[in-house]
């Protein structure tokens, strides 16, 4: 039966949208699926895994013929990806992927101990009720180089090499989607950015002088 079902991989997916993608993708039933949830903490992983796999069981029908499957996955690691992969090839054939979500991400943020007059006024203006707040353990955020080189590997590189890693064993029809926020939109861009960004000439290379030229800045 398993040769006959689609692979489908989302990473990033033991909560918000990845888990809610594997969850639409697991109770679907036009095709059936094998869909694998993929995540950086197995812990949190196998609690996503368990409650979508009861909500499959109780909704039962033809979803039953999806089959979801946990494995570990740090897009962030090239040796995690390459692990993930070999495994995928090992149990579904050299070109097995079917549909690839590259959902895993977030922003990378540095913390840093806030003004004690400030930590005070906030902590005084908390509910009577609420634990007292000190200087040590209040934060503001911030933005470095650093911050931003670790926000933009997140989002782009790492999306970028498991993609690379992916694409030679991805079925002739298999579909990769990239998952972004607003800010990706082309309309927050001004100058010639959206114009270099849609053109047909841009390739992977181009891409990367983008994304390092706005880690410098």
């Amino acid at each position: 039966m398993s040769d006959d079902r689609l692979v489908a991989v989302v990473t990033g997916a033991n909560r918000g949208i990845g888990k809610a993608i594997v969850r639409h993708l697991l109770l679907q039933t036009e095709k059936p699926l094998i869909v694998y949830l993929t995540a950086r903490n197995m812990d949190r992983g196998q609690a996503a895994f368990d409650e979508l796999r009861r909500e499959q069981l109780r909704g039962g029908g033809d979803a039953l013929h999806n089959e979801l499957r946990l494995h570990q996955l740090d897009v962030l690691d090239i040796d995690s990806i390459q692990t993930f992969i070999d495994y995928l090839t090992l149990m579904h054939g050299e070109q097995s992927i079917d549909i690839l979500v590259n959902n895993a991400g977030g922003v990378v943020k540095r913390a840093l101990p806030a003004d004690p007059q400030t930590a005070a006024t906030r902590a005084a203006a908390a509910s009577p009720a609420a634990p007292e707040t000190t200087p040590e353990t209040t934060v503001v955020r911030t933005c470095d180089a650093d911050t931003a080189f670790k926000t933009v590997h997140m989002n782009y590189f790492s999306a970028v090499n498991m993609t690379s890693w992916a694409l030679p064993h991805m079925r002739r029809h298999g579909r990769v989607v990239f998952m972004v926020t607003a800010l990706a939109h082309l309309g927050i861009f001004s100058g010639d950015l959206p114009r270099v960004l849609t053109s047909d000439e841009l390739n992977l290379n181009g891409l990367h002088i983008i994304e390092n030229g706005f880690i410098s800045s």
